[in-house]
């Protein structure tokens, strides 16, 4: 009965994380990082944990990459299947579940709080190196790199504002169906 209700909640939680990425929203601020903050503190199945932001987000990356942002990848004939970026922005969700999972257990705001911000401080660490290795706009030297860093950071506070902002919608709204509806969750 508990896998059960865990499959509702991870419907749930992956139906606002597609949603979120997929409508229209100003650059970086979805739902993706606080999903997966989520995904590792609170649901029991671990292997589901980590792969519900990665489904998410390989999903809609093949949506946007072939839809919205088929302009960027204007060389690439054919569907696009993968992308370089896509695999530092994997890793970089994987490391955030596995932040979840240490507040399993622990959830408070302080704790919740700082998942959230250190989560999108390691995915603009990550992602933006994988921008560098990758790319051809910026030199391949500890220049080129805060060079990167720096034209990035207009897409940090944006994502640091959404996932305090959904961790905090995401995390209150368990919180109070535990408190309201306890047989649901917890049972």
């Amino acid at each position: 009965m508990k896998e059960n209700k865990n499959t509702i909640l991870a419907g749930g939680i992956l139906l606002i994380a597609v949603l979120g990425r997929l409508i229209p929203h100003t650059s970086n601020f979805t739902p993706v990082e606080s999903v997966a903050l989520f995904a590792g503190a609170y649901l029991s199945a671990r292997y589901f944990a980590f792969l519900l932001p990665l489904v998410v987000l390989y999903i809609t990356d093949l949506f946007l990459n072939n839809t919205i942002l088929r302009a960027f990848y204007a060389a690439d004939d054919g569907f696009i299947w993968y992308k370089n970026y896509m695999l530092y922005s994997a890793v970089s969700l994987i490391v955030i579940v596995a932040i979840g999972s240490l507040i399993k257990g622990k959830i408070k705001m302080w704790t919740v709080g700082l998942g959230a911000i250190s989560g999108s401080l390691l995915f603009f660490l990550v992602s933006n190196f994988g921008v560098w290795i990758h790319s051809t706009i910026y030199p391949k030297t500890v220049t080129g790199l805060v060079e990167c860093y720096t034209l990035a950071l207009p897409f940090l506070r944006n994502s640091i504002l959404s996932t305090v902002l959904f961790t905090a919608v995401l995390f209150g709204m368990y919180e109070l169906a535990k408190r309201k509806v306890p047989s649901f969750i917890e049972g």
